[in-house]
């Protein structure tokens, strides 16, 4: 999971050698869910789920939220069972875009605190950068604020959830798959057990974080056309 443009279709189409259709500009590529089978060994074979990112350009955030928990209740129902989730952050985004945040948000109500520790954070793009030391300092300094601050990802990590690199090579890739797959995987998102307990998709946590965004919105964009027939 993650924003648009974060490397989700890259890094699956670099771990399985399979082809993924990747998006080069702003617009997304990823429509719906789309698995991908992975092989780690000789002997483990897992399924990799390629996801639309919330905030996207081309799709409601309500239809792209239906869509993943409808892929997710489908796993259930076949009784395979969720490892984790990987999420994917530029490391050249300078800042925390609005768009990058609220993604973030959404991610963090659809997890809940408890199933944290089944989340890798992801840092992409380290190979998109110059080997220069200066550069790679800058970019260390930007993780680390991410790690280090509480409302990006330091309240996640307090509650389990692990940092990694993906530099764009099958190894970083697989090394963070058996991050996932190593550890004991019980626990559920916090979304699919308000599913079990009979929510409907607004009244879960994930969908009121997504009503309060479009109320945000709305009101925004209502001020703005007042303004500009006051002109």
């Amino acid at each position: 999971m993650g924003g648009t443009g974060t490397g989700k279709s890259s890094f699956i189409a670099e771990v399985t050698g399979k082809r993924v259709q990747i998006g080069h500009d702003l617009h997304s590529c990823t429509a719906e869910c789309t698995s991908y089978e992975c092989r780690l060994d000789d002997q483990n074979t897992v399924t990799l789920v390629d996801t639309p990112g919330f905030y996207d350009t081309n799709r409601l955030d309500l239809d792209i939220l239906k869509c993943i928990t409808t892929y997710l209740k489908d796993l259930q129902e076949e009784d395979i069972q969720l490892v984790g989730i990987i999420y994917m952050q530029r490391i050249t985004d300078r800042r925390m875009t609005g768009a990058s945040f609220l993604n973030l948000q959404m991610f963090q109500a659809f997890c809940g605190e408890k199933y944290f520790p089944q989340v890798v954070l992801v840092t992409t793009m380290w190979n998109k950068i110059w080997d220069n030391n200066a550069a790679q300092q800058e970019l260390l300094t930007r993780e680390r604020e991410l790690a280090t601050t509480p409302e990006f990802w330091g309240d996640m990590i307090a509650h389990g959830a692990k940092v990694k690199q993906f530099h764009g090579d099958r190894a970083s890739g697989l090394n963070i798959i058996k991050l996932l797959y190593q550890q004991e995987h019980a626990r559920r998102p916090c979304i699919m057990k308000q599913f079990d307990q009979g929510y409907m998709l607004p009244d879960t946590v994930a969908g009121q974080v997504m009503t309060a965004e479009i109320i945000r919105q709305e009101r925004g964009e209502k001020r703005r056309k007042e303004k500009r027939g006051k002109r």
